[in-house]
């Protein structure tokens, strides 16, 4: 599995968590718990993915890639989080989003994921 497919991924978890408290909601109305396993199991893939990065790279890929915050609001959150001394540029957050999603990359091949991985989100 590649960085790409992975960036599709976590731009769905969003959706998927609205989703998935839609589901819940509407259930414990009607007296069933019942949310689909498949969807549970994709929220909790990427919620694993998210714990694997470090705080920045957290930050960089929750705030673009499932916030979808452009690369310039992006820039001014962190320097709301992190403060005009530590502020970065595009080009050092486009980087340190690459690194993470190959850092998510790497685990999924070291684990024989990709496969399973693909044919849940397929």
């Amino acid at each position: 599995m590649d960085a790409f497919a992975i960036r599709d991924i976590l731009a769905q978890y969003r959706a998927l968590q609205g989703e998935h408290a839609l589901l819940r909601s509407l259930a414990v109305r009607d007296g069933d718990e019942d949310v689909p396993p498949g969807l549970r199991k994709k929220i909790a893939v990427i919620e694993a993915w998210l714990r694997l990065l470090t705080d920045e790279e957290w930050f960089v890929v929750t705030k673009h890639l499932v916030d979808q915050l452009t690369w310039a609001m992006v820039l001014g959150e962190y320097e709301r989080r992190w403060g005009p001394e530590q502020i970065r540029d595009e080009r050092t957050l486009k980087r340190t989003q690459a690194r993470a999603l190959q850092k998510i990359a790497a685990c999924v091949g070291q684990n024989n994921l990709g496969a399973r991985i693909h044919a849940l989100f397929s």
